[in-house]
């Protein structure tokens, strides 16, 4: 039996957003502080792998302009920020 593969292509909405800066945001696992254009701040704590990150960015990355990113408060992603911070200078 010969079989046939092809592509579906289905119409998708394109929302667009203007936000204010700086302005502060998480996908649930990575925080963001985007100040500027090219001047992203990026954040993650994984206490469960015992890994932590900050990333200095210079463009908006994809996972921040995902629908389902919550905004959040610059005191949240300090208080994630500085505990990060903590586990990195503990380590030098």
């Amino acid at each position: 039996m010969s079989t046939l593969t092809f592509e579906i292509k289905v119409p998708t909405t394109v929302d667009t957003v203007t936000i204010q800066l700086p302005y502060y945001c998480s996908d649930g696992i990575t925080l963001y502080a985007i100040m500027a254009e090219n001047k992203i701040v990026s954040v993650n704590d994984w206490t469960r792998i015992e890994q932590a990150n900050i990333w200095l960015l210079n463009e908006v990355p994809e996972m921040a302009k995902r629908p389902d990113v919550k905004q959040i408060t610059r005191d949240e992603f300090v208080e994630v920020y500085n505990r990060v911070q903590t586990k990195i200078n503990e380590l030098i």
